[in-house]
């Protein structure tokens, strides 16, 4: 079997995108702090495509928008 290393990783990519996928990341924001939980147990954790995917979303989210102020 002969299996292209591209292929592979846009499958890995495609279910880090899948809307139905479990939610193997979870936010919660306390003041101004944010605890991000990787919940993948049954896998360790382990730094998957999917799960690498949703942290990457959790954490963007989670960054304050820069505001900028004028000067003169």
């Amino acid at each position: 079997m002969n299996v292209q290393p591209e292929s592979v990783y846009r499958a890995l990519v495609a279910a880090g995108e899948d809307p139905d996928a479990p939610e193997r990341v979870r936010v919660d924001h306390r003041g101004d702090r944010a605890v991000v939980t990787l919940d993948e147990s049954e896998r360790l954790n382990v730094l998957s495509a999917p799960l690498v995917r949703q942290l990457r979303r959790a954490l963007q989210a989670s960054m304050p928008t820069p505001t900028f102020a004028a000067s003169s």
